[in-house]
């Protein structure tokens, strides 16, 4: 190929055309010395920068040293720089009214001027203000001008009209024929007329047939022809002396005996008024008689309301047939009753028993309350006990005959759950019939799922397009309770046959945001925490209504996070923000009063996981920050912080703990997410964390009531990951020394099984 550095034929071969190709090398590289180096370059394009941005400041200083000189100033006809003399004008330009300064508009588009001198200078505000004036006054001047009805007057007068005419229009029936017409009085008989011109009177005089004299004394006592008086309720007369004095002076003219007559009717009824006023007729009460309102109420409580006959009904409806008792006692209510509590102290005595039996305690003294039988049962460590044994269920890790000995040792293993989540977990709770498993979704709604065997499937749950929280399954397993951060801020359900959850309504919803929720053990009430103030909701339960309960006395200072009701129901805690993490309310009746605050709080932290153990007697509170986790032991209503090494100083979202109270779990922001600890035997110490752990912020946590299964709601996909924790089985010789540190149980199969699975085992040592 030919080119300006060689000339290469393509049909020799390299060893042929080797000298031109070295021909043409050279070549390029004697161009390429021509060009320089790239270095070269950038000397080269860096030094003439620097020429550049010399000469453009040389060209500039040298602009400045020109001066004024170098633009002319503008003028009429020609564009050019400001003087100083019109930057000055303009400088000193104002709205105010200024000598020899230019006039600007201020802020609401106005300018002043001074007041007016010549003929042609502008007039302001106020010259146009007095000639308005002045106009008004002479427009409502009526002496210099005719009114309307003045105008309508003279439109009246016809023409022709004369000024101060003498004339008449009608005396009597008498009409007048001209403008100027003439009546004459005319005398009759015993009546003379006669004129005064100069008085402007007419006189008209009774005669008879002469003139007459004064006669009135003719007619009066001394007379000669005397009116009798009057008489009261007989004939007309002349008044009375007497009459006439009472009339004149002594009596009252008609206006003023009736303004006297209502004087006295308004005084006569003030006075009754008040003297009814003043008669008050008390309310009824069980002491003392009065007035009784009517209720159809059959719910209420108080001494001043009569029932009415419709409300007795009811009553008597709820109470039912008395012939219907299942007792011996049918006519008397008490007496049945007493008979049912006779036969409950015989159950709860051999409850008690049995409790012993099966090596639990049951605290307090006979006759026992229910709640103490069932913290007695809380404490039997045992699934099924058979003379000391205890039977539950374990993994096998290896194949395993019937009666085997084995040995068991801690186990949690992820497990498998095929779910549909898109979304974050936020809060996960297991039913107590051990049937479902419902996850909070932190975007909207509930993932419910139903236990079948050792599995759950996901089934249909009710649409909620709100962030629901912390929710809660009553101890019957019979509703639920779904908090919300959204509008609706609680939705509780109904659980029926069928896997059914209908929603109830017609109860009271909390204002604000709701967060976590707690069924108390005896199902009578549930509690909600708040967001918002008041931060605390508290229902009781009556036949299937939720009634809001008064809040208490004393509220949490900020908003609210865990809840949770003592086993008997006699306390309720929860973790807050503000000056104290936490309160402690204590229950008397409906009334929940907040105890102390508890001791050793921190100050600045806020409490979020709180949960009571299913005995009662111990607490824990997580909080946002260091220690994290705190620990009190509850005695009455006294609470003692147990020094603790500090396990999590995480921020702490939930805490659980098992049913049998071995385990406590809790939920956490940081990596691992979750910890699991040890609480037998009043102590205190973590588990190693499993091999699998959840992928996100951990915010739920829950055990499932067998203490099976531990499931954690989190955060990124799949957003719930649950945990096996029965324990691993082995074969174990009957060996002593094969024994080690790492078991936790000895005992032997009770059933057959291939590892990997679920089967019954005894275990006689753990």
């Amino acid at each position: 190929m030919a080119n300006r550095f060689a000339n290469l034929e393509g049909s020799k071969k390299i060893s042929e055309d080797f000298n031109n190709i070295n021909i043409g090398f050279d070549r390029v590289q004697a161009e390429m010395d021509t060009k320089g180096t790239p270095a070269d370059a950038q000397a080269k394009a860096d030094a003439a920068k620097t020429a550049a941005i010399a000469a453009a400041a040389a060209d500039l200083a040298a602009h400045k040293a020109r001066g004024a000189d170098e633009h002319p100033t503008a003028k009429g006809n020609a564009a050019g720089f400001m003087s100083a003399a019109d930057k000055l004008k303009s400088d000193a330009s104002t709205s105010a009214a200024t000598p020899d300064t230019l006039m600007q508009r201020d802020a609401a588009g106005r300018a002043k001027v001074a007041s007016p001198a010549a003929a042609d200078d502008i007039a302001r505000k106020a010259e146009t203000d007095a000639v308005q004036s002045n106009l008004d006054s002479h427009t409502g001047d009526t002496v210099k001008h005719v009114t309307q009805a003045e105008h309508d007057k003279l439109n009246g007068i016809t023409a022709g009209a004369e000024v101060n005419q003498n004339a008449f229009a009608v005396i009597n029936d008498v009409e007048a024929s001209s403008k100027s017409d003439t009546v004459i009085f005319v005398g009759g008989t015993g009546i003379t007329v006669t004129t005064d011109p100069e008085g402007k009177r007419i006189v008209l005089t009774a005669t008879g047939e002469a003139t007459p004299g004064a006669h009135a004394s003719s007619h009066i006592t001394g007379g000669t022809d005397v009116i009798p008086d009057a008489v009261i309720g007989g004939s007309s007369g002349l008044m009375s002396g007497a009459d006439a004095k009472f009339a004149r002076q002594d009596g009252e003219t008609k206006t003023g005996a009736q303004a006297k007559a209502d004087a006295a009717e308004q005084a006569a009824n003030e006075y009754t008024n008040q003297k009814v006023g003043e008669i008050v007729i008390d309310d009824a009460s069980l002491t003392d008689k009065g007035i009784v309102q009517l209720s159809k109420s059959t719910t209420g409580d108080r001494d001043t309301i009569a029932a009415t006959e419709s409300a007795v009904g009811v009553v008597q409806g709820q109470v039912g047939n008395l012939a219907e008792l299942q007792t011996t006692d049918k006519d008397n209510l008490v007496d049945a009753l007493n008979e049912v509590f006779t036969h409950v102290d015989e159950g709860k005595e051999i409850v008690k028993t049995a409790v012993i039996v099966k090596g639990g305690t049951v605290a307090g003294t006979s006759p026992h309350s229910f709640a103490e039988l069932a913290e007695g049962i809380g404490t039997i460590s045992t699934a099924t006990v058979i003379r000391g044994q205890q039977e539950v269920t374990g993994v096998f890790k290896e194949n395993i005959q019937a009666n085997d000995p084995i040995r068991t040792r801690y186990n949690i293993e992820k497990k498998n759950v095929t779910s549909n989540f898109t979304q974050n977990g936020q809060a996960v709770r297991f039913s107590p019939d051990n049937r479902y498993m419902a996850v909070s979704i932190a975007g909207s709604g509930i993932s419910m799922f139903k236990r079948i065997g050792d599995e759950y499937s996901q089934i249909p749950f009710p649409s909620i397009s709100e962030a629901t929280r912390y929710m809660s399954f009553s101890p019957d397993s019979k509703l639920f309770a779904v908090p919300s951060i959204g509008a609706v801020s609680l939705r509780i359900f109904k659980i029926e046959e069928g896997d059914v959850f209908s929603e109830i309504t017609g109860f009271i919803i909390p204002s604000g945001r709701s967060n976590y929720t707690d069924f108390s053990s005896d199902g009578r009430y549930l509690a909600v925490s708040l967001l918002d103030a008041p931060y605390i909701a508290i229902y009781k339960i009556e036949g299937g209504t939720f009634a809001k309960l008064a809040n208490p006395s004393v509220l949490p200072t900020n908003g609210a996070y865990g809840i949770s009701f003592t086993p008997n129901g006699d306390y309720l805690a929860v973790a807050h923000g503000g000056s104290n993490l936490a309160s402690v309310y204590k229950r008397n009746g409906d009334v929940f009063t907040k105890l102390a605050n508890l001791p050793d709080l921190p100050g600045t932290n806020n409490g979020f996981g709180l949960t009571f153990n299913h005995s009662g007697n111990y607490l824990f509170i997580g909080t946002s920050a260091a220690p994290g986790l705190i620990w009190y032991i509850r005695n009455g209503d006294s609470f003692t912080k147990v020094n603790i090494a500090s396990q999590a100083t995480n921020v702490i979202y939930d805490i659980r703990c098992s049913q049998d109270d071995k385990y406590m779990a809790i939920a956490m922001y940081s990596s691992p997410y979750m910890s699991l600890y040890d609480l037998k035997n009043g102590g205190f110490s973590k588990y190693p964390n499993p091999s699998v752990l959840p992928t996100g912020i951990g915010y739920g946590v829950d055990f499932s009531p067998d203490s099976n299964f531990l499931a954690i709601a989190h955060g990124s996909l799949p957003s719930l990951t649950l945990y096996d924790m029965r324990d691993a089985v082995y074969l174990i010789s009957n060996d002593r020394s094969a024994i080690s540190s790492s078991d936790v149980g000895l005992g032997y199969a009770k059933e057959s099984g291939v590892a990997g699975e679920a089967k019954k085992i005894v275990k006689i040592w753990s």
